[in-house]
């Protein structure tokens, strides 16, 4: 594999864009698909890596630079393991995250009506403190899949 010297990060989102870019080395330049003004493709693989290697070769067509892309979203046992790949449309058309949560809560509450009671017990045995809840769900969103497309 050849050095990089320059890495298409391709997401479009922000936060993942600062937080990936933190873990990488110093000397590589970094651009967004907010410098290309690129919209992200459609979303249609079957899993996080089918989703992840489709937005990195797509972005690497679009620019002609190595691509690093990810993709995540939120797994719940109780209810399957959804909303899974489909997490953002679970927030309609515009990804509204409120929106979203609410369809997590409805979904969990036909499945267990005592799915909060059952959080707050385990979050004090385990004696969890706000800032490890707040490191705990970073990681755990941090767990999708990440992909790097070399230039095509």
């Amino acid at each position: 594999m050849k050095k990089i010297f320059e890495l298409l990060i391709g997401t479009n989102n922000k936060g993942k864009l600062k937080e990936i870019k933190a873990l990488l080395p110093k000397h590589i330049k970094i651009y967004s698909t907010l410098d290309f003004k690129i919209k992200s493709p459609i979303e249609n693989g079957k899993s996080f890596d089918d989703n992840s290697i489709l937005k990195s070769k797509y972005f690497s067509k679009k620019t002609s630079l190595p691509c690093l892309a990810d993709d995540s979203g939120l797994e719940i046992d109780i209810l399957d393991k959804a909303p899974g790949i489909y997490s953002a449309r679970w927030g309609g058309k515009n990804s509204d995250f409120k929106k979203a949560i609410k369809k997590v809560y409805r979904e969990l509450n036909k499945k267990d009506k005592n799915w909060k009671t059952s959080l707050l017990e385990l979050m004090q045995k385990w004696k969890i403190k706000e800032d490890d809840l707040k490191k705990r769900k970073r990681m755990l969103l941090n767990m999708g899949a990440l992909h790097l497309q070399e230039k095509l």
